[in-house]
């Protein structure tokens, strides 16, 4: 079960955070509805308490199983708070999206990951390392900065496992490694194409694979798994991002 193998690195990460705009309120909940669509809007930052908080809400609305979409706008936060979140959303079969004008930054990324079908405007999924709150200098090799190296390392190899048990590749873990944590880098719509981020939320397969008319007979598809993508040579290096700082309009 992901939950109790998750445990033990979690515990051991709780002091570890991403990156994220002190100012910005705890992540909240809404249903929303316009032209009879329906979407749950995840607005906020991530923080231990939001997956808890996440499912009291979807079981007060009685949305398990509606596989309506999840709306992230986000600057990131705790990544416990984040993998468990995307742990839930990942269960009980929920689509993620990241409409354009929103933001998804560090923890949020990895709960975004999760969604059974995933779709996110270009430049509005952040993505960097993080960092330890005791030891927040990204470089140099102290004492603490080999703890924090061995803190990255340590998670590094829980993400790792988090997007094995999606069954999703593993190149945005990849990709967020290289980026140091005063600075986030923004993927844009190659690298979204690239990382195999975007998979398109369930109606719009479903719609993509259905014959056209005079078509012939539908032949029965066969199991699809996401095979890996060829990372970018070299991510453009991204603008740096003080600590403390909001990242509001960041990604738009």
């Amino acid at each position: 079960m992901i939950k109790t193998s998750f445990s033990r690195l979690l515990a051991a990460a709780f002091t570890l955070t991403l990156f994220t705009g002190a100012a910005d309120a705890a992540m909240t909940f809404r249903l929303m509805e316009r032209g009879g669509e329906r979407w749950i809007a995840a607005e906020g930052r991530i923080e231990l308490s939001t997956p808890r908080r996440f499912g009291e809400f979807v079981e007060a609305n009685r949305l398990w199983g509606t596989r309506i979409p999840v709306r992230l706008n986000s600057p990131g936060g705790n990544l416990m708070g984040g993998l468990e979140l995307g742990v839930k959303i990942f269960e009980q079969r929920f689509p993620t999206q990241v409409v354009s004008g929103a933001r998804c930054f560090s923890a949020c990324v990895w709960t975004f990951m999760a969604g059974i079908g995933r779709e996110a405007a270009p430049r509005t999924l952040g993505i960097h390392r993080f960092f330890n709150v005791a030891n927040p200098t990204p470089n140099g090799l102290t004492r603490s900065g080999r703890a924090q190296q061995r803190a990255e390392q340590e998670i590094s190899y829980m993400l790792q496992r988090y997007v094995r048990y999606l069954g999703i590749d593993s190149l945005v873990v990849d990709a967020s490694m290289r980026i140091p944590p005063n600075q986030i880098y923004l993927l844009t719509a190659s690298d979204l194409q690239q990382l195999r981020v975007n998979t398109g939320l369930p109606g719009q397969r479903a719609a993509a694979a259905a014959p056209s008319r005079g078509a012939g007979p539908m032949q029965p598809a066969r199991p699809r798994r996401e095979t890996r993508a060829t990372a970018p040579a070299a991510a453009p290096s991204p603008a740096p991002v003080q600590r403390g700082e909001r990242f509001g309009g960041a990604g738009n």
